[in-house]
């Protein structure tokens, strides 16, 4: 019986592992979401535009125009969507280790589910259930996080150079997050 009991102490190690590391994913899409938010108030704030007179503007008015069509602030754009790119590289990383720990915490479930109605173990029982249901918690409101960063991502490429395709559709990013 102690063996079980160890077993499920790590069972219940695991779930608090996976639980952080997804609470690290979710930060970094809070992250991102920043990123984007503050680059789409940029994109659509006026920024005054260097105007030297010409023949449709001879007396050299500075129009407004949006930070788009402003060089500096395109490079800002740039740098938030390499900002978001390499958090999400960290989050990739994150996510396989989320997915290696699940194959371990399966195995392990699977191997214990004969003691698990066992009444000496109820309260390890009920942590489990608690951390689980925290995990599909997080990974709802991650999903949910996703689907809304790349609807921002989208507009934003929309804006800046059309309608272009993406390889991987939104769908199959959230299949991702769902399967695990």
């Amino acid at each position: 019986m102690t063996k079980e009991m160890d077993k499920l102490i790590t069972l219940d190690e695991q779930a608090h592992k996976i639980l952080d590391l997804l609470t690290q994913i979710e930060t970094i899409i809070g992250n991102e979401t920043q990123i984007l938010v503050l680059n789409e108030q940029n994109d659509n704030k006026p920024t005054p535009a260097k105007v030297v007179p010409s023949a449709n503007n001879p007396k050299g008015i500075n129009p407004i125009v949006t930070n788009l069509e402003h060089n500096s602030n395109v490079d800002v754009l740039d740098n938030g969507f390499e900002m978001v790119e390499e958090m999400s590289k960290t989050k990739e990383k994150l996510t396989d280790d989320v997915e290696s720990i699940e194959k371990d915490f399966e195995s392990l479930y699977y191997e214990l589910k004969p003691f698990l109605n066992d009444p000496s173990n109820s309260n390890m029982v009920k942590s489990l259930q608690s951390n689980i249901k925290n995990i599909l918690t997080l990974k709802s409101a991650i999903t949910m996080q996703e689907k809304s960063n790349m609807d921002m991502i989208n507009r934003r490429i929309k804006n800046r150079f059309g309608q272009i395709e993406i390889p991987k559709s939104r769908s199959q990013i959230i299949d991702s997050y769902k399967q695990h």
